[in-house]
């Protein structure tokens, strides 16, 4: 799964920031595992009660925020 595989690249860095044991990384990654395995199973919830098209209508602008933005005609931004 890509997501543990995530956190296991950021464990040495969180390991040494909080100054955690092995044992204690270990409920790291249980406890990032656990919290998005519920919040896929409760999103999927959401999508089988509400629907699939108003959900995405529901995220549409909250997620629009992260697409590029386009450039003004002449290729230069105002910025």
């Amino acid at each position: 799964m890509l997501a543990t595989s995530i956190v296991n690249v950021a464990l040495p860095q969180i390991r040494s920031g909080l100054g955690m044991s092995d044992n204690g990384t270990t409920w790291v990654v249980n406890a990032y595992g656990l919290a998005f395995g519920a919040l896929l199973l409760a999103g999927g919830r959401v999508v089988d009660l509400l629907g699939r098209r108003r959900v995405s209508g529901a995220l549409r602008p909250g997620l629009g925020q992260f697409r590029p933005r386009r450039r003004p005609p002449g290729g230069h931004s105002l910025a």
